[in-house]
């Protein structure tokens, strides 16, 4: 009878040191799910863009034309044309062809970061500029008119003008190359004093959609440059 007992007792003792070693496995801590990395739109507290003849290689008056805010374009400050907002307005030459460079930063950094590098390198297969609109797709594309579609080199006419621009660079997607838009040809045709067209400037960050329109993604930055040609 006592043998059994103690047979019995141990036998409890085991099951309870059992039930507390999975409990304590159970209740151990999990490892944390990894964070999910958000491809976020970039912080840009300034645009500017350097146009200068493509032959001469001379800057034309006023370049670097400059949008600047202080805390990011989408943030709380309003942001403003530099020169008293003269930079809003670019003067062309008839009949002449232009190249031009997008410069974007990030000021919130110290040092300053130059978004530009970004875009044009390890970010280009996530980002493409536009002007007023899609070159892609005539039906949303505010009257601009599709001079050659394909890449790498994408050309559209400026809606309402005869002013055409050409796409010179593109992304490191080596399946499907697209244009990326932060360096182009602009050409001019004849004079037409007094007139402004829109020349909005519109980066797209499409990360793992782009696909060369301009419907995919968000916009991280979008400014409304105008042009005149004399």
């Amino acid at each position: 009878m006592k043998k059994t007992i103690k047979l019995t007792t141990y036998a409890v003792v085991a099951l309870a040191l059992t039930f507390m070693a999975c409990k304590k496995k159970k209740n151990q801590p999990t490892p944390e799910t990894p964070a999910v990395i958000q491809n976020l739109p970039e912080v840009i507290t300034t645009l500017r863009i350097y146009i200068w003849d493509s032959i001469t290689n001379i800057a034309i008056t006023g370049s670097p034309f400059s949008f600047k805010d202080p805390d990011g374009i989408n943030g709380t400050q309003i942001g403003t044309f530099l020169n008293n907002g003269t930079d809003s307005v670019i003067t062309l030459t008839s009949n002449t062809t232009y190249k031009t460079r997008v410069v974007i930063l990030d000021e919130t950094k110290n040092p300053t970061d130059s978004t530009s590098n970004i875009v044009a390198g390890a970010e280009s297969d996530q980002h493409m500029f536009f002007y007023n609109g899609d070159p892609t797709n005539n039906a949303t594309n505010n009257g601009n008119t599709i001079i050659k579609s394909g890449y790498p080199n994408y050309s559209v006419k400026l809606n309402g003008s005869n002013i055409r621009l050409r796409y010179t660079d593109v992304d490191i997607n080596t399946t499907t190359t697209r244009n990326i838009g932060l360096n182009t040809y602009l050409k001019t045709s004849t004079s037409t004093t007094g007139t402004k067209y829109p020349f909005i400037t519109t980066l797209r960050h499409q990360p793992g959609v782009k696909d060369g329109t301009y419907a995919p993604g968000e916009t991280d930055i979008e400014i409304n440059f105008k042009i005149k040609v004399n």
